[in-house]
């Protein structure tokens, strides 16, 4: 019974190897003059030779056997297949993209709360200079009241002192600019969008309100101040102007109650009209500067209350 399962392995060697020889020795293992590729029978006759020797028969019988891959056969794919693996793919691609804006979002938000807190401080900053330009415009404005005892007095080439305050307090106007480091950054990096709604309409409308005065203080205040300086220049006498400041130095300046000079010319008494109502005409417009100032005040202050209780702000 062990002779005959020996030949059956044999037999099964010897059909592996006519069928992969190729792959599973080499022809000179059997042709030791091999020029050309043996046909099948003449590889069987020579296999059938060779498994006489002991040798050849337990080399053939130790040697694996050769592998031989088959090709899967895999039932048919069904379109719901397909179709999960597309909403799978789809809600993956979705959550990521959910991820990151949900994350632009926070910062957004965080910056968004750093742009408020420093509008914050500025305000705080603004609502001092404010604070002092406004005490300044009305120590100004004190100080020319005095304008109808001093039209007088010329009249009769007298030379009050009040003219020469006047004169010196019409000489420099007092402007106001607010901070602009968080105003430059909202505009320039587009963070007006992150902002809520009522801040930002709050913010513009405090900025359009800064806009309004710097633009009166560069147009109607500036031109009314020129205006009084050139006629000035044209009513004072020259040698009573020139007694007033022998020493540049002096300060305070001198008393002008000791100026034996008339301070204004006969030929000048035309100007000083026109002078005192441009004079006139200035008051009104520091006035009007001083008032639009603590309008701002005010809404600055209240900006500074609805901020700090809206983020809780110290």
């Amino acid at each position: 019974m062990n002779t005959d399962r020996t030949d059956r392995h044999r037999k099964y060697k010897l059909t592996q190897i006519i069928h992969g020889w190729r792959r599973c020795m080499p022809a000179t293992l059997l042709f030791s003059n091999c020029n050309s590729i043996p046909s099948d029978s003449q590889l069987r006759s020579a296999i059938s030779h060779k498994l006489k020797h002991k040798k050849f028969t337990r080399f053939i019988l130790q040697r694996p056997p050769m592998e031989v891959h088959h090709h899967p056969h895999t039932s048919r794919t069904k379109w719901t297949h397909y179709l999960w693996e597309f909403l799978m793919l789809f809600l993956a691609v979705y959550l990521g993209f959910l991820v990151e804006n949900i994350r632009e979002h926070r910062v957004e938000h965080n910056r968004a709360d750093n742009y408020v807190e420093s509008f914050y401080e500025d305000l705080k900053t603004d609502t001092t200079k404010l604070g002092r330009i406004i005490r300044l415009e009305t120590i100004k404005v004190q100080h020319l009241s005095v304008f109808r005892s001093c039209y007088d007095s010329l009249l009769q080439n007298k030379n009050p002192a009040s003219f020469f305050v006047i004169a010196k307090n019409t000489v420099f106007n007092n402007g106001f600019g607010p901070e602009q480091r968080t105003i430059v950054q909202l505009a320039n990096a587009g963070g007006y969008r992150m902002l809520k709604k009522e801040d930002a309409d709050s913010i513009t409308s405090y900025v359009q309100r800064c806009n309004v005065i710097e633009n009166y203080e560069r147009t109607v205040y500036q031109e009314s101040q020129d205006n009084l300086r050139n006629l000035f220049n044209q009513l004072i006498d020259f040698h009573a102007n020139a007694s007033l400041n022998k020493n540049l130095l002096d300060q305070p300046l001198p008393d002008v109650d000791s100026l034996s000079l008339p301070f204004i010319g006969a030929a000048s008494k035309p100007l000083l009209n026109e002078y005192f109502n441009t004079l006139l005409q200035y008051i009104r417009v520091i006035v009007n500067h001083r008032n639009a100032m603590q309008r701002v005040n005010e809404k600055a202050g209240m900006l500074i209350e609805y901020f700090k209780r809206r983020y809780n702000f110290n």
